[in-house]
């Protein structure tokens, strides 16, 4: 995961938050139940605004699970 303070030129676009995420063969379902709740919330400006103001891992992790309906 990137936050940058920053934006960062991603082909036309600028962003701020990067995230990788793997799963291995066994639990691809997972990748399932959480990237359409994922791409909701980063979608939103005013989400990404937020979480880029976290101060620290935990932080970010609480506020995007507060974002995410399951």
């Amino acid at each position: 995961m990137l936050i940058s303070d920053t934006p960062v030129k991603w082909g036309d676009k600028q962003v701020r938050i990067v995230l990788m995420l793997c799963f291995n063969r066994d639990e691809r379902f997972i990748f399932n139940e959480i990237f359409e709740p994922l791409t909701m919330v980063l979608s939103s400006r005013e989400n990404v605004k937020r979480l880029v103001t976290a101060g620290d891992y935990q932080e970010f992790i609480g506020m995007l699970a507060g974002f995410m309906e399951f």
